[in-house]
C-alpha cells in the first residue's frame, strides 16, 4: 500500500482518476493534457465533466478547458450546461463571434434560459454591440418574472451599456410588482441620479435607509449628497448622516462615505470649517485603503515621454473621434454635455478601452500595422457601437492624455480638447471627491495631488509641443464666464457648424461622474476662486500655484 493511499479512510469514497490527472498536466502540451483528462473521464458524469472545467478555468487553462469541453459534449452532445460552459470558456478566452455564435444557437434551443441570455448580452457588450446586448437583456423579462438576482445582473448589464433608462425600468417595474430588495431601490437610485431624475433618485434612497441596514455600506450618502445644493444645515441629511457615523459596526470605507457626503454639504451652505473638518477626516480613512503608488505613476509618465512617436497610419474619416482630456475635475463633463447637445455629436461617456489596449502595446512604434489596427478596430466598436450613426463621437476619459501619441497614430484626425483649470481649484476639488475608482487614489493626499498633476502637465506640454494643431485647449475660468463664446470657438475648430449653446441648456442622456448635478445646472461662478475661502483652514493649498 502507497503512503498516500494509507491516509484514505476506511470506506471513503474513490478519488476520482480526473483529479489525480489534473494534478499532473502543467508542464504537459495542451494536446496531451487533454488526452489524459479525457481519458479519465471516460465514464465521468456531466456534472464531474463540468467541474474539470471548472478547475480550468480558475486556473486560466482556457485552451485546456476548450479542448475538455468538446470532449465533454462528444460524449453528451445536448447537455445544456456543457454547451453554456464552452461558450463561456471561448468568451472568457477573447473569442467573442465563436462565443455569441454558440450562445445565441443555445438561445434559439433553450430558450428562456436567463444564464445563456445574461452571458449572451455580456459578450455582445463585450464586443461593442451595446444596443444588441441591451435587447436580448430586456427581452428575457419581456414575458416572465426573473428572480431578483437575474434581475441585478441584468441591470447591471444596462447600465454598462449606457441604457440606463431601460435599466431602470426594469428596476421601478420589479418594485412596482411587490419586490422589495433594497439592491433594488439602491440601484434605481443611482440610475435616476445619472439621468438627472433627483427627487426620484432620493426617493429611492431613502426607502434603503429605511429598511436596510447595510444602506451606508453602500455609500447612501454620496447618492443623496451630491444630487443636490445644500441651502441650511437643518437639512435631515445632515441629521442623517451624522447619526449614522456614532454606528461602532461601520466600515472604514463606508464611514469616509458619510464624512465626504457630510463635508460637501457644509461646504454648500459655507461652512468652510466644518466642511474642511470633515474632509480631512475622509481623506485620511481613505489613505489607509488606497492602493495608488507616486512611484509607478511617476515612471509611467517618464515611459511615456520617453516613448518613440508610432507612424500614423490612415484610417477612414467619415466620422471623428473627439478625446476631452486633462487633469479630473478640470470641466471635462461640463465641456462634454455643451457639445453632446449638437444632433451630430454622440457622447459615450468615459470609456476604458483605450487605457485597456494600450496596456496590450508597451512600445507602439514597435508594433505591427496589422496589430495597431486590430485593437483600433476593437475600440472603434465601443465608441460606435450599433446606434444611429453621428459625425462625432465624444470619450471623456480624462486619462487618455497618457496616450494621445498612440491615439494620433491610430486616427490622425482626431481632436483632442485638453481641459485646464487653475491648480489650486482643481487640487482642492481633487480633494473633495470620495473616488471610487483606485486610479484616482492620489486624490486623499496634497502631496501626492501635486506628483499626480505635475506628471500630467508633463505630458500634456510634451504633448502639445509635438501635436500642436490637433489639441485644443479649453480654460475652466474662460468657460465659465463666457460659455457660449467658448463652445463656439471649440466647435468650429471641430468642425460643428453651426453649434448652439446656451448656458440655460441641460445636459442630456446621463452623466455617471460627481459633476452629475452640476453638469446639468445653468453656468455659475461659484467654483471660481472658491479655494480662498479654504486657505486659511487648508494652509496645504499654497503648495500650488494660483494659476
Amino acid at each position: 500500500m502507497s503512503p498516500d493511499e494509507s491516509r484514505v479512510p476506511a470506506g471513503a469514497p474513490a478519488r476520482p482518476a480526473w483529479i489525480s490527472a489534473l494534478e499532473l498536466i502543467d508542464a504537459l502540451p495542451c494536446e496531451v493534457a487533454c488526452a489524459q483528462l479525457t481519458a479519465a473521464l471516460a465514464d465521468a458524469t456531466v456534472t464531474e465533466w463540468l467541474q474539470c472545467i471548472q478547475q480550468l478555468r480558475l486556473r486560466r487553462q482556457s485552451a485546456l478547458a476548450g479542448h475538455v469541453a468538446r470532449a465533454a459534449l462528444a460524449q453528451y452532445p445536448d447537455t445544456l450546461d456543457l454547451r453554456r460552459t464552452l461558450a463561456m470558456v471561448l468568451f472568457e478566452s477573447g473569442q467573442l463571434a465563436l462565443a455569441t455564435a454558440a450562445l445565441e444557437t443555445i438561445e434559439r434551443d433553450f430558450p428562456g434560459d436567463a444564464a445563456t441570455t445574461l452571458t449572451l448580452a455580456r459578450a455582445l457588450a463585450q464586443a461593442g454591440r451595446a444596443g444588441a446586448a441591451a435587447s436580448v437583456t430586456s427581452q428575457l423579462f419581456a414575458a416572465t418574472t426573473q428572480p431578483v438576482d437575474v434581475l441585478i445582473q441584468a441591470v447591471e448589464i444596462l447600465d454598462g451599456c449606457d441604457r440606463k433608462t431601460e435599466a431602470l425600468r426594469l428596476c421601478e417595474n420589479a418594485i412596482a410588482g411587490g419586490c422589495t430588495d433594497a439592491r433594488l431601490h439602491m440601484q434605481a437610485g443611482s440610475l435616476a441620479n445619472q439621468l438627472g431624475h433627483f427627487t426620484h433618485a432620493r426617493a429611492h434612497f431613502m426607502q434603503v435607509v429605511a429598511h436596510d441596514e447595510r444602506a451606508h455600506e453602500w455609500f447612501v450618502a454620496n447618492g443623496l449628497a451630491i444630487a443636490q445644493r445644500y441651502a441650511e444645515a437643518s437639512h435631515p441629511d445632515f441629521a442623517l448622516f451624522e447619526q449614522a457615523l456614532t454606528r461602532s459596526d461601520l466600515s472604514l470605507r463606508a464611514r469616509a462615505s458619510l464624512l465626504f457626503a457630510l463635508g460637501k454639504g457644509f461646504d454648500d451652505i459655507d461652512e468652510i470649517g466644518q466642511a474642511a473638518t470633515r474632509f480631512s477626516e475622509g481623506n485620511a480613512l481613505r489613505r489607509q485603503l488606497r492602493s495608488w503608488s507616486r512611484d509607478d505613476w511617476e515612471r509611467l509618465v517618464q515611459s511615456r515621454l520617453c516613448a518613440q512617436a508610432p507612424a500614423p497610419m490612415p484610417r477612414p474619416a467619415d466620422w471623428t473621434p473627439v478625446f476631452i482630456v486633462g487633469i479630473p475635475r478640470s470641466g471635462s463633463s461640463l465641456v462634454a454635455a455643451r457639445l453632446s447637445s449638437h444632433a451630430g455629436v454622440r457622447n459615450r461617456g468615459e470609456l476604458p478601452w483605450l487605457q485597456h489596449l494600450a496596456r496590450q502595446l508597451p512600445d507602439p512604434a514597435s508594433a505591427a500595422a496589422s496589430r495597431l489596427h486590430e485593437l483600433a478596430d476593437i475600440y472603434q466598436s465601443h465608441l460606435l457601437q450599433d446606434d444611429a450613426p453621428a459625425r462625432f463621437y465624444l470619450d471623456k476619459q480624462p486619462l487618455n492624455l497618457l496616450f494621445l501619441d498612440l491615439i494620433l497614430s491610430l486616427w490622425p484626425h482626431a481632436k483632442i480638447v485638453h481641459c485646464h483649470r487653475a491648480a489650486r481649484a482643481t487640487a482642492l476639488s481633487l480633494w473633495m471627491q470620495d473616488f471610487a475608482d483606485a486610479q484616482h487614489g492620489y486624490a486623499f493626499d496634497f502631496d501626492e495631488i501635486r506628483a499626480f498633476m505635475h506628471g500630467c502637465e508633463q505630458l500634456m506640454a510634451h504633448w502639445q509641443q509635438r501635436y500642436p494643431r490637433a489639441i485644443h485647449r479649453v480654460d475652466y475660468e474662460t468657460f465659465i464666464a463666457r460659455p457660449d463664446s467658448c463652445i463656439a470657438a471649440l466647435g468650429a475648430w471641430i468642425g460643428i457648424d453651426p453649434l448652439q449653446s446656451s448656458p440655460d441648456a441641460t445636459a442630456p442622456g446621463s452623466i455617471a461622474t460627481a459633476s452629475l448635478w452640476q453638469a446639468r445646472q445653468p453656468v455659475y461662478s461659484r467654483s471660481i476662486g472658491r479655494w480662498r475661502a479654504y486657505a486659511q483652514a487648508i494652509p496645504e493649498l499654497a503648495m500650488f500655484p494660483d494659476a
